[in-house]
């Protein structure tokens, strides 16, 4: 089985850092310039200042979804090439934000946060289900699939790409006015591309 590094989530973060947005009181918007910053802009350390601001809001709001991100994104900041290359040097003298991550230890930290991001987003998929929200459900599951990716757990991987999957069907059951929706059809088609390079039963 290929490894796979996959760096999106269902809620794309992605975004323009324009003035006065690293200020904004809005967790999501926090996630989507964290990861612009360590991204796009080589800025790691603003970054997990603005994804433990995310996290604080988070949890004051008891955001499950919102936290699974959270993590996934710092996960992900840990083992950037921004910071394991450029910012080596200043994170193996002066550390992280948060005392308890060192260079030596990121990825294993790394991991723990994206096992973390895994059990948010489950405990997030019991309410959806009993909403029977389909649409968040089927942005859940995909998450799921892509955090177990990245873990290197295929078989989870797949088991969620599917979910997913089902999710997406039910949800355009529906609502069949949305059978034409290109950005629910990219969507069906992203999770079959997962699910081939996973080599998905």
């Amino acid at each position: 089985m290929k490894k796979i590094i996959i760096f999106l989530i269902f809620l794309t973060l992605i975004g323009c850092i324009g003035v006065g947005e690293l200020a904004t009181p809005n967790a999501d918007t926090k996630l989507s310039n964290a990861a612009s910053l360590y991204r796009d802009k080589d800025q790691p350390v603003a970054a997990e200042e603005l994804i433990q601001d995310a996290i604080a809001i988070f949890e004051k709001q008891n955001n499950l979804r919102g936290l699974g991100d959270a993590y996934y994104t710092y996960a992900l900041l840990l083992r950037s090439p921004t910071v394991a290359d450029k910012w080596a040097s200043f994170y193996q003298e002066k550390g992280f934000k948060n005392s308890s991550i060192t260079f030596a230890n990121r990825i294993s930290k790394s991991e723990a946060y994206l096992k973390e991001a895994l059990d948010f987003y489950f405990q997030a998929t019991r309410i959806a289900t009993t909403q029977t929200n389909q649409k968040e459900l089927m942005g859940l599951y995909f998450n799921m699939g892509q955090t177990a990716a990245i873990l290197e757990d295929p078989e989870k991987a797949c088991l969620y790409f599917s979910q997913a999957k089902n999710a997406h069907t039910l949800f355009l059951q529906q609502h069949p006015d949305l059978q034409q929706n290109v950005r629910l059809k990219n969507f069906s088609s992203t999770i079959d591309l997962r699910k081939q390079q996973w080599q998905c039963q």
